[in-house]
């Protein structure tokens, strides 16, 4: 194994007073052993969990179930694997696998890792049976091979199998196919033409509850050079915008003088309606004291990227309803974060 890997070998010194220490030389770290015919590695938790999941397909969500506690959440498999949640418990006892079971046992699919399971004497059959979480031997899963990290295949396909999930039919996906985009969800399947709305959405889904930058987003699909999302793009109301629009405000006014004076309601009604649009206009393009207001990349980019979704959305839901609900509520007025209430782990 290598540090990359998160693995650290340690030394085993012996002191002048003969106690042994474990020292991690890489880190820096030391702590005192019984003996010094000892092996001592040091783990990096959230470094494996990240090559673990690499290899099997999810989204790494590293953190200790409980404080002082033997299990760890690695994080959500893909679809392919139930979109079960991951968990890593350092013991194989049976009492530490029960009660991390017991502790993580849930509605949704679960696997808990062990380091490894031969020469134990722990029923795994009895825990699954009793909590409904799948146990299985990281050492069995994962091979080190040509100084890396890999998945065994047919452990693949075991797990696959003990989870209930052989129907690749389950998986939900959102993939580009030369010029068209293949979409199932619910397990029903839709093909569209791909889209600037569709291409933005695949980045948007490929990252659940993250805050997309508008003006990096729309420039990863255009290849143009971004500027800071605060930078200014021009005055929504120019000098001659101004002019103009209050030319034409005199000018209605008398328009308006002479409806009135000829009682002419319908026209009074049109040349109104049009005065309070262009007021309206005004004073959503001026801020304080009538300053014009100035726009920027992010206000533009955030713009173009909604109404690009919002079609997409709309051609969508004229043959899959159930995805357009979804993708309406999952962004919840906020169009650059997808926060499904349930992730359905897409796959691309």
């Amino acid at each position: 194994m290598f540090a990359s890997d998160g693995v650290t070998l340690c030394d085993i010194v012996k002191h002048a007073d003969g106690r042994f220490v474990c020292v991690n030389r890489q880190h820096g770290e030391t702590a005192e052993v019984d003996r010094q015919d000892l092996i001592v590695y040091r783990l990096n938790l959230r470094t494996i969990a990240t090559l673990l999941l690499e290899q099997l397909g999810g989204r790494i969500d590293f953190a200790q179930h409980e404080v002082s506690s033997p299990v760890y959440r690695l994080g959500r498999l893909r679809s392919r694997f139930a979109a079960a949640r991951l968990y890593l418990c350092i013991r194989s006892c049976r009492a530490s696998l029960l009660d991390a079971a017991m502790s993580i046992r849930g509605s949704t699919p679960v696997v808990l890792l062990v380091p490894m399971l031969f020469g134990t004497d722990t029923n795994v059959d009895l825990i699954e049976e009793q909590t409904g979480v799948t146990i299985f031997a990281a050492d069995e899963l994962f091979h080190h091979h040509d100084g890396r990290i890999t998945a065994n295949p047919v452990a693949m396909e075991e797990l696959r199998h003990r989870l209930g999930c052989l129907d690749a039919s389950q998986a939900n996906t959102f993939r580009l196919s030369g010029d068209s985009r293949s979409i199932r969800y619910a397990k029903q399947e839709i093909t569209l033409s791909e889209t600037v709305g569709l291409w933005y959405l695949s980045q948007l889904l490929a990252q659940p509850f993250v805050q997309v930058n508008a003006v990096e987003l729309e420039a990863a699909r255009t290849g143009t050079t971004t500027r800071s999302s605060n930078s200014p793009t021009g005055e929504m109301l120019d000098e001659e915008a101004r002019r103009a629009y209050q030319q034409r405000i005199a000018e209605l006014d008398e328009d308006i003088a002479i409806a009135e004076k000829n009682n002419d309601v319908g026209v009074l009604d049109k040349l109104n309606a049009e005065k309070q649009q262009i007021i309206a206009g005004i004073r959503r393009a001026t801020g304080l004291h009538g300053k014009s207001r100035v726009t920027t990349d992010e206000s533009k980019s955030r713009k173009n990227i909604r109404q690009e979704m919002q079609r997409a959305i709309r051609r969508i839901a004229k043959s899959h309803p159930a995805l357009a609900k979804h993708l309406n509520h999952a962004f919840k007025g906020n169009w650059l974060c997808y926060q499904p209430d349930e992730d359905p782990m897409w796959e691309f």
